[in-house]
């Protein structure tokens, strides 16, 4: 079956069928429904000519809205990638969120129609279960995040570890009253980070902050800090423990801009050590993530799986995170 026949079989145009495989927004819900049906039902493979076939091109995948390139964690992760792909002369194919198709036939076809000999996901979440679609049949790696499937790889960090141990730090140096902000807990490692925080409150005898922020993305700079003014007036935490350096240097801008000093007056710890937490004012304390690695390991990881289709060892869990102490967070044993 070709796509001409896929057109009159489901009553449209040719280029409503090319439309729906390019993963265009411009056709109507009932349309493309009716065509991915035909579409699974028949088996159909797009297929490219050989002008426009591209060999060997590895997807890269910006899964969320809120994820950019400019983004410092983003950038360093592909670096990573690129010093591996780039090495053996392959291709990188940047595809934003606006692009993917959530539904899992769909991005397939999408994803064949480019000729993805294998893709790498950023910023995804559980949610994103159209990413299993493509993994079933091109070898597949997220970042920061895992799925029940063995055929998709994974590759992050121990989070929980390193954001208990991050607040046991806090503890150490009598902190009592921390305030716990994460990005967005849809995305696995950031929940990760939130439980290992809040078991290492729990297990030290201390209250959660009853006004924990677990998703700051959802505010701008000026809510951020009209909400941080709030929490400091009714619950006054001695010290901010933040899922990711990112939002801490918002937060600390918000707590500056409220009045706040930083750490005379409250303490901040961040999670990731970008290039960032170095030159804020102070210097930021943060939770050291080898995110570089995570990077290089999952370019190796897709290539070993592209080569073998039989390889096993698809999850990889690096658990090497260290706290870089800088000046952000106060010793306050004997002070009042």
């Amino acid at each position: 079956m070709n796509i001409r026949e896929i057109a009159k079989e489901a009553g449209v145009s040719i280029a409503t069928v090319s439309r729906v495989l390019n993963g265009k927004s411009d056709v109507s819900a009932d349309t493309r429904e009716r065509i991915l049906a035909i579409i699974k039902e028949k088996d159909f493979k797009p297929k490219v000519s050989s002008i426009t076939a591209v060999p060997d091109n590895i997807g890269l995948f910006l899964c969320s809205n809120n994820t950019e390139v400019s983004n410092p964690y983003v950038s360093l992760v592909i670096s990573g990638i690129a010093s591996i792909i780039f090495r053996q002369d392959l291709n990188l194919t940047l595809i934003p969120s606006i692009k993917i198709s959530r539904d899992g036939m769909e991005f397939f076809n999408f994803c064949n129609l480019r000729r993805i000999s294998g893709g790498i996901f950023i910023s995804s979440s559980q949610d994103d279960i159209y990413i299993m679609e493509l993994a079933k049949q091109v070898p597949s790696i997220v970042i920061g995040n895992d799925f029940e499937l063995e055929c998709l790889g994974s590759v992050r960090s121990d989070n929980f570890k390193g954001a208990n141990d991050a607040i046991k730090y806090l503890i150490e140096l009598g902190h009592r009253r921390i305030l716990l902000i994460m990005a967005d807990l849809h995305f696995m490692d950031h929940r990760e980070r939130y439980e290992g925080a809040r078991k290492a409150i729990e297990d030290a005898g201390l209250e959660l902050n009853k006004y924990d922020i677990l998703d700051s993305y959802a505010f701008n700079n000026t809510d951020l800090q009209n909400k941080l003014e709030f929490i400091i007036q009714n619950t006054r935490p001695d010290a901010v423990f933040v899922g990711g350096d990112q939002e801490a240097v918002r937060v600390m801008k918000a707590l500056q801009d409220a009045g706040m000093r930083i750490p005379e007056d409250i303490s901040v710890m961040g999670y990731d050590n970008l290039d960032i937490a170095v030159h804020t004012n102070p210097p930021l304390t943060t939770v050291n993530q080898p995110v570089y690695e995570m990077g290089k390991e999952a370019a190796r990881l897709l290539l070993n799986m592209i080569n073998d289709r039989e390889y096993k060892n698809t999850k990889i869990l690096f658990q090497n995170s260290n706290i870089m102490i800088r000046k952000s967070v106060k010793n306050r044993n004997g002070l009042k």
